[in-house]
Parts: C-alpha cells; sequence; structure tokens
C-alpha cells in the first residue's frame, strides 16, 4: 500500500500551487501562429481580450486541470523510476525487497515534485529540447482552441462584416453626423469615378464606408455604448483604427476634391495633377492630362476598396469585442436602435460551433461518472477485487477511465486542428482517398499514447493496494509494467478509437451544423463508448470467462458497458433537450 511521506506530499500540494498561479500567465500568451485575417487587431490582444472573463475562467480550469494531471502523473510514476533505479544499484548481493525498503526514501523526494512544476511552468530549464515548454504549449493551443481563441473572434467579426446594414434604418441624428456627411461626398464621387452606384466596385467601397462611418458615429465618438472600462482596455485598439480611418478619410478627402476640380467648368489639370502627385509636364495636351487624371483617380478609387474593406473588417472585430466583453446591447442612446438591430442580424448568422466543447465535456463527464458507477456496482455485486472499499473501486474506475480516454481523444482533436490549420484536413464529405491512412495514423498514435497513462495508472491502483508495498512494485517495476501492458492494451486501443470518432463526430457536426447529425453524433458518443466497451467485455467472456481482465472481470465489464450505454443515452436525450444553453458562447 501507497505510504507518501509528509514531506512528499507538502511538496506535491506546493508544486500544485506554483502551477495554478503561474499558469493563468501562460494561458494569456498566444499559441495561434500568424492569423491570415485581422492579422493587425491580434497583434495588439491577448487571448484573455478575445473572450469574456467567465468563459476565459472555465478555459483556466480545463487547462490547469490538464497540467495538473500531467504533474501528478509525472511526480508519481518519476518516484516508481527512481525507487527502482536505487534498487537495481543496492541489490547487488542484497535481497531486493530489503534493498526496496530504502528505496522509499529516494523515490519520494521531497524535490521531485517542485522542479517538475517548475519545468512545467517554464521557470526552470529543461533538457533535451524542452519537453515539459514543448508540452505545455501543445496543451495551450488545445485550450485555446476548444475555447474558439482566436477563431470565435473570426466567426463573430464574419456575421457583423456580412449582416446588412439598411442605410435608412440609420436615425437622422446619425445621418448628420461629420462622419456620415463625408461618407456620402466619397461614395457619390466612388460611384461617379468608377460607373454607377450599380457596379460591383462601387457597391462594395460604398458598404465598407457605410459600416465604417456607422462606427465612427456610433463607438469612436459616443459615451454610451461600452462603458468606460471595456473602452479603456481595448484603448490601443481605438487610437489604431482612428489613426487608420484618419489616414483613409485624409486620402479619400483628396480624391474627392481632385474629381469635383477636374468636373469643374474652371477647374485646372495642373493643379489637379500636382495635387495627385502627378508631373503634369509628361501628358502632352490638356486633353490628354484630363484623360490621364481621370483614369489615375478611377484607379484610386478602386484601390481604395480594399484598404477600406479591411479597417471596416477591424472595426466590426472591435464592436464584437465589446459585446464580449460587456455582455449588452447598446440602449438608451442616440443610434442605439439601429446598431443594436444590426448586431442582433450579425448574432443570427453565427454558426453554432460553440457547443463542441460542451458535448465533448460533457460526453467525458457522463462516462467516468458510469465507470465510478460500474466500478461501485461490481464491487457491491462481487464482481470486482473485495479487498478495496466501494469508494476505491470507483476512484480507481474513474483513473482507469481518465487515463484511457482521455489523452487519446485530446491527442486527436489537436491534431485534427493542427491540421485544419494548415488546411490539410478536408471536410467529412469530401472525395479523400487519404482518410482512412489519416485517421488509422490517429488511431495508432492515440493508442501509443494513451498506453502509457493506461500502464500508470493500473500500477498506482495495485500500489494502492493493502497486500502490495511499494517495495514489491519497486523491487520488479519492469515486469509488473510488462504485465500491465499484456493486460491493459485493450484500453488503449478502444481510447484511440473513440478518439478517432470524435474527431468523425466533429467533422460531421462542421458538415451539417451541430443541430444536425454531427451534432446528434457528438451527443451519443457516451453510447457508443459503452457499446464499445460492451463488446470487449462479451468477446472477453466467450473466450475466457475464467479469466479476471487485470483487476475487471469480463462481467463487469459489460456491466459497465451497459451502464455507460444507459446513462449516455440519457445524457444524448438532456443535451438534446438543452440545445440553446451552451457553457461556451
Amino acid at each position: 500500500m501507497l505510504d507518501f511521506p509528509s514531506e512528499f506530499l507538502w511538496s506535491l500540494g506546493v508544486g500544485a500551487i506554483v502551477i495554478l498561479l503561474f499558469s493563468y500567465d501562460q494561458l494569456n500568451r498566444p499559441s495561434y501562429r500568424e492569423a491570415q485575417k485581422l492579422s493587425r487587431l491580434l497583434e495588439l490582444l491577448q487571448p484573455a481580450d478575445i473572450r469574456s472573463a467567465s468563459v476565459f475562467l472555465r478555459m483556466y480550469l480545463f487547462y490547469t486541470a490538464l497540467l495538473l494531471g500531467i504533474y501528478v502523473a509525472t511526480s508519481l510514476s518519476g518516484g516508481l523510476v527512481l525507487g527502482f533505479m536505487f534498487t537495481e544499484v543496492v541489490s547487488d548481493g542484497v535481497p531486493i525487497p530489503e534493498a526496496a525498503e530504502g528505496a522509499v526514501e529516494v523515490a519520494w523526494d521531497a524535490r521531485v515534485p517542485l522542479i517538475v512544476s517548475l519545468m512545467m511552468v517554464g521557470l526552470m530549464p529543461n533538457a533535451n529540447g524542452m519537453i515539459f515548454n514543448a508540452l505545455e504549449r501543445r496543451i495551450r493551443l488545445l485550450a485555446h482552441r476548444f475555447f474558439g481563441i482566436p477563431d470565435s473572434l473570426f466567426h463573430r467579426c464574419d456575421a457583423l462584416v456580412h449582416a446588412r446594414l439598411v442605410e435608412e434604418s440609420i436615425d437622422e441624428h446619425t445621418r448628420e453626423a461629420p462622419a456620415m456627411v463625408r461618407m456620402h461626398a466619397w461614395t457619390a464621387a466612388a460611384e461617379a469615378s468608377l460607373g454607377g452606384a450599380e457596379r460591383f466596385e462601387a457597391a462594395q467601397l460604398r458598404g465598407a464606408l457605410l459600416k465604417l462611418s456607422a462606427f465612427s458615429v456610433w463607438v469612436l465618438d459616443g459615451d454610451g455604448w461600452p462603458s468606460h472600462v471595456v473602452r479603456m482596455r481595448f484603448s490601443r485598439l481605438e487610437d489604431d483604427l482612428r489613426y487608420r480611418i484618419t489616414e483613409l478619410g485624409n486620402t479619400l478627402d483628396i480624391l474627392c476634391t481632385a474629381q469635383q476640380a477636374l468636373d469643374a467648368d474652371d477647374g485646372d489639370p495642373h493643379h489637379v495633377a500636382v495635387m495627385l502627385g502627378i508631373d503634369p509636364s509628361n501628358s502632352g495636351s490638356v486633353d490628354a492630362l484630363v484623360s490621364r487624371l481621370r483614369v489615375h483617380i478611377r484607379d484610386r478609387w478602386a484601390w481604395a476598396i480594399e484598404p477600406a474593406r479591411e479597417i471596416s473588417r477591424d472595426a466590426c472585430a472591435l464592436m464584437m469585442l465589446y459585446l464580449e466583453q460587456e455582455q449588452a446591447l447598446p440602449d438608451d442612446e442616440p443610434g442605439s436602435v439601429p446598431l443594436a438591430a444590426w448586431i442582433r442580424a450579425a448574432r443570427r448568422n453565427i454558426q453554432a460551433n460553440s457547443r463542441e466543447l460542451d458535448i465533448i465535456v460533457g460526453a467525458g463527464v457522463a462516462v467516468v461518472l458510469t465507470m465510478m458507477i460500474g466500478g461501485a456496482g461490481a464491487r457491491l455485486i462481487g464482481w470486482a477485487s473485495q479487498e478495496y472499499t466501494v469508494l476505491e473501486v470507483a476512484l480507481q474506475y474513474a483513473l482507469m477511465t481518465c487515463a484511457t480516454y482521455i489523452p487519446a481523444m485530446l491527442l486527436a482533436v489537436s491534431i485534427r486542428g493542427s491540421l485544419r490549420d494548415r488546411g490539410e484536413w478536408p471536410p467529412l464529405y469530401s472525395d479523400d482517398p487519404e482518410r482512412i491512412a489519416r485517421h488509422t495514423g490517429i488511431l495508432v498514435r492515440g493508442a501509443l499514447v494513451a498506453l502509457p497513462f493506461v500502464i500508470v495508472a493500473r500500477l498506482m491502483c495495485i500500489a494502492a493496494s493493502p497486500d502490495v508495498g511499494f517495495e514489491d512494485i519497486a523491487g520488479r517495476l519492469p515486469e509488473m509494467a510488462l504485465e500491465a501492458l499484456q493486460i491493459e492494451w485493450p484500453r488503449a486501443l478502444i481510447g484511440a478509437l473513440q478518439g478517432v470518432l470524435t474527431v468523425v463526430a466533429l467533422d460531421a457536426a462542421a458538415a451539417s451544423g451541430l443541430d444536425g447529425k454531427g451534432g446528434r453524433w457528438l451527443e451519443r458518443l457516451p453510447v457508443v463508448h459503452g457499446t464499445l466497451f460492451l463488446l470487449l467485455g462479451l468477446g472477453a467472456a466467450a473466450h475466457a470467462s475464467d479469466v479476471t481482465v487485470g483487476t475487471i472481470s469480463p462481467a463487469s465489464i459489460a456491466y459497465q458497458g451497459a451502464l455507460v450505454a444507459l446513462i449516455g443515452a440519457a445524457t444524448s436525450l438532456v443535451l438534446a433537450r438543452s440545445r440553446n444553453i451552451g457553457v461556451v458562447t
């Protein structure tokens, strides 16, 4: 039975506190590579700025839970390895059990958890390629991707950009603002130069300038929404946008003035050329100069479309950031009605892709709770070892379940996200000849990743037995690890298979929407898990009905599978009835 020294436990607790204290700053570091969209804004933002405080808190809990799990597992398994190494060194001529008794003091060295925790938060260098730092970056990237950083900003911004802002719905107070008056002058001159309001280029420029001018009046020049605290938080973004809007406005004013001067009866083409930075002496006749100036002005209006759309897109992103932090639409202010209507139209267009994490976490919780119930039931019925209490059996089953499914599932989702970022993960219903090979690779890698977690978890369960001491494990660690591998490899395979099913369900959700078939796939992951476990148990019982698979008999496995399928079905029903309730919004 494991009997940890008090110094080791205190060190383990202090290391956990170190991780909790420093993990917030680590989580708030960008993990995403250079983005193709909103790159200028993202340079000025931290991850905590993209999501609300409540969402970031949930992400922090998710992130720290993964770090603490790895920290505890590393500290405990490190103790087993140190104990075995000490036993091998001193056992020459000494019986291994007696030598292993001295390994306890070496194995549970109080310095080990502190060293591991300092390495994980980056306060102590790692040898051999910064192993813990690379692992932390991967977990941080996974947490950011799960909670929509920065993808949620892209989705919300795109929704607001594509939402139609009807000019006729804008109130009279906003229409009379200087920014809107200038916008009308710009669009009129652009339409005249580009060939009419019905031209595609003119419509693009008008739409971008309308939203940009409305943003200037409602947000930059207003003081009602958002609150002063939120605006101060994003003051750098506001200042940057003000500068860019001013620069664009000065350019458009020059074009507008030049075109008006060129159209006037008493206009001087040479003066217009100087205004536009063109040498008039190389144009020959006056008519040739006028023709050259009109072509130049038209090209400049066409050029202005892209910067106007880019600034308008960044302005829409800033508005959605305000809404994320403020969690309330503007009201009781001039122009608040059309502004709120515009934002509501955008929110209706946002795809419901934020429930992926809700459903995956819900499925995971259902699986773990079901396994705990199955383990406790197996103990009460007599199918599990009677040397443990009901609570101990339930906790062991929960530990084995987490080791089986969490590493493989997180790896599969992480691989899918990385390939999608590089554009190498095609949609589910597309022709992809490499899909089977890719999923097979995920299955193999997931099994290899889950296997050491399952082995360590099994050794921890054995070490917790009243009849087994630490010296027993330290004395024959390789043999016990090999025995655990022979017994528990089906768990690793099932965990990897669950990871493949998860990415397939996520692809189905992305293809059909979470309210369609894909969402039902995700909601029924516990049922799929239960069915797999049930088949494994029945198969084991058919081929070796008198052989105990580890500490779990085949009948117990089948019993757990039935419970998982039953509670999974109930979980699916609850999730289906609560489609409008999401943890991540």
